[in-house]
């Protein structure tokens, strides 16, 4: 019996020290925030400054390739041609959208090298320049590309010649396409932040219905899908023409 003695002994002392162990660390997770408590409140301000420096959200969207928004310039240009629109009510009504985008892109374009470009650009057709200029580019990078001085139906499949370069939209058989989704989504981004969310969403709803995308269908189901909220002028998806 003198065996099962012992082991009730060292059982009881095993529990012993385990649970001075668990004061001790007790005492000492104690003393510890104490001390924070103490620091907080001699620091206030200082520690205010530093939570809020941690939990400030970026207003620049993260890991993009800014190649991939170069159609944010086409977006001005064929807003503004409108190419399946022949009402020239419709047609100002999308031409406001592409105006009122590029007086936007100052503040919501994804690059901040283009921000500062287009921001220093005084008219609509500089404002389009500096769009593809900022990220490098000319028309001269493009396999029909869009253009001022071109007509609308000039540039119905401009191709990058840069797809390798690309991120998102690298092998996008709709490349135009790709680059506009890729450009809604960066700079709406920068719109919620800079609370241009509203602005913005009008634009891009006007532009699209106007045609920008060369697709009959596409902007057909656009303004159905949108009516309600796209103005009384291009509620109307019959009124597209094709091309």
């Amino acid at each position: 019996m003198a065996w099962l003695h012992l082991c009730f002994v060292s059982v009881s002392w095993a529990e012993w020290i385990g649970e001075h162990k668990a004061i001790n660390t007790e005492s000492l997770q104690l003393v510890q925030l104490k001390q924070r408590l103490a620091t907080k409140q001699s620091h206030p301000q200082q520690d205010d400054v530093r939570h809020h420096a941690r939990k400030a959200p970026s207003k620049d969207p993260q890991g993009i390739t800014p190649l991939d928004v170069w159609a944010i310039h086409d977006m001005l240009l064929l807003g503004y041609k409108a190419p399946l629109v022949q009402d020239n009510t419709e047609k100002l009504a999308v031409q406001q959208g592409a105006d009122s985008l590029s007086k936007l892109l100052d503040k919501i374009h994804p690059v901040a090298a283009c921000r500062d470009a287009i921001g220093k650009a005084g008219t609509f057709e500089g404002k389009a320049e500096a769009s593809w200029s900022c990220l490098g580019l000319t028309e001269t990078n493009f396999t029909g590309p869009i253009t001022s001085a071109n007509g609308k139906y000039d540039a119905a499949n401009t191709v990058p010649n840069f797809d390798s370069m690309l991120g998102a939209c690298a092998g996008s058989k709709w490349p135009r396409a790709c680059s506009y989704w890729s450009a809604f989504h960066t700079m709406g981004v920068r719109a919620d932040a800079m609370h241009k969310a509203h602005e913005f969403f009008d634009a891009i709803l006007r532009i699209i219905a106007g045609g920008a995308l060369y697709c009959f269908g596409c902007t057909s189901h656009w303004r159905l899908l949108n009516r309600f909220l796209l103005p009384p002028e291009l509620q109307n998806e019959a009124n597209l023409v094709a091309f």
